[in-house]
């Protein structure tokens, strides 16, 4: 649910040696203002002033291995109850990120990982734009959210809450059924308001943006565990909401499709795939590296055909801020780990990534589709090995 948390005034403000501190209640210390220090006292105002949560059951910056030994975690604040032996118990525990930060999966994760060691089976979640609260439904053994702002007391005695399943990530697919029109009506707006496609996309490259994020986001048919292009696919991921990094530290948020994959030199990684602004992101994840290896312009880096999309990329390849590698290196190297080049009418090479067929629905069961999603990560992981064994040339 939206809140607007801003509109919550913040406890006193000191500067101190020019910089300035808030003056924490609840702990009745300075504490240096910060974008997250300020969403987290903003959330408490919100929790005394709406849900009515008495100033003496709130505590802040609580180290968890008061809970558990195992842990060196502190939650951003817990609201306690009183027991029937006027012992303090946590209620439930709230984590609390700056405005820029997006809510994404890892979010989720470290809020239920704190309330499985304070044992309160509900959490709350927020940026100050966003606020969502989920509880623990015993009968269906899954998380559900509530859809509307409880009091303290209705929490405390779980009574007048309207709780719904988590609602799913993305929308159901829409079919292309070669109904252009339809498909046009319906989908591309959709697809619009999460800014999948590149602004101001017209005709047949407007649909092929359309049907590659349709494909990426349909969860119910998962891609068969099979070697594709050297890659092996172990397990289908779905789709997750999270961010990936690049070399020149822009985030890009937003619905991956993951996969485990063993690629062809027996390595496993985790591999996503999303679109953003008409961008094919590919992101890497192992035991050395979490990023965007890839973000393919397709604008850029696609020829059309009677029947079919090509796509290629021009080998540019960025290593932090050591600069651009030498493309020349970059295609030979592709070329040597099996990629393929081409020299559309007599220009420069480009490494090929695959075809795509226009007018017609990308399935796991077309085989130009699967050529084009084994190429694509292998390339994505032939690039990470390059940035690994061989510096730039600048």
């Amino acid at each position: 649910m939206k809140v607007n948390l801003s509109l919550y005034s913040l406890s006193d403000i000191y500067v101190l040696d020019q910089t300035p501190y808030f003056l924490d209640h609840i702990r009745n210390k300075f504490i240096m203002q910060q974008p997250e220090e300020e969403i987290r006292q903003r959330m408490i105002m919100f929790l005394i002033e709406v849900m009515k949560v008495p100033i003496s059951m709130i505590e802040v910056e609580v180290p968890l291995s008061r809970y558990s030994n195992k842990t060196s975690d502190r939650a951003d604040i817990i609201v306690n109850y009183e027991n029937e032996k006027n012992d303090k118990k946590p209620l439930f525990v709230v984590e609390c990120k700056a405005e820029k930060i997006a809510l994404i999966d890892r979010v989720f994760r470290q809020a239920e990982r704190y309330d499985n060691i304070l044992e309160t089976n509900m959490y709350m979640v927020t940026n100050g734009i966003d606020l969502i609260i989920r509880l623990w439904d015993e009968s269906k053994k899954v998380f559900m959210e509530l859809d509307e702002i409880p009091n303290y007391i209705d929490l405390l005695y779980r009574k007048n809450l309207k709780l719904q399943p988590i609602s799913s990530l993305v929308p159901k697919r829409i079919k292309y059924e070669n109904n252009q029109l339809h498909y046009i009506t319906a989908a591309i707006p959709l697809h619009e308001k999460f800014e999948c496609l590149h602004p101001n996309s017209k005709n047949e490259f407007l649909l092929l943006q359309s049907q590659l994020v349709s494909f990426i986001w349909d969860e119910k048919i998962t891609i068969p565990k099979k070697v594709i292009r050297g890659i092996k696919f172990i397990k289908d991921l779905g789709v997750r909401y999270t961010s990936f990094g690049n070399a020149s530290g822009v985030d890009w948020v937003g619905y991956y499709r993951s996969f485990v994959v063993k690629d062809h030199r027996q390595k496993t990684h985790i591999i996503s795939l999303s679109m953003h602004r008409g961008y094919l992101n590919l992101s890497i994840e192992n035991n050395k590296v979490s990023h965007n290896s890839l973000q393919l312009n397709l604008k850029k880096f696609h020829v059309e055909g009677e029947n079919e999309f090509f796509v290629f990329h021009d080998g540019r390849l960025t290593v932090g801020k050591q600069g651009a590698m030498k493309t020349d290196t970059v295609k030979r190297y592709a070329v040597e780990n099996g990629l393929e080049l081409l020299e559309p009418n007599g220009s420069k090479s480009v490494i090929y990534i695959g075809r795509l067929p226009k007018r017609k629905e990308f399935t796991w069961s077309d085989e130009s589709v699967l050529d084009f999603v084994g190429n694509i990560i292998r390339y994505a992981i032939i690039r990470d090995e390059l940035r690994d064994i061989q510096k730039p040339n600048l």
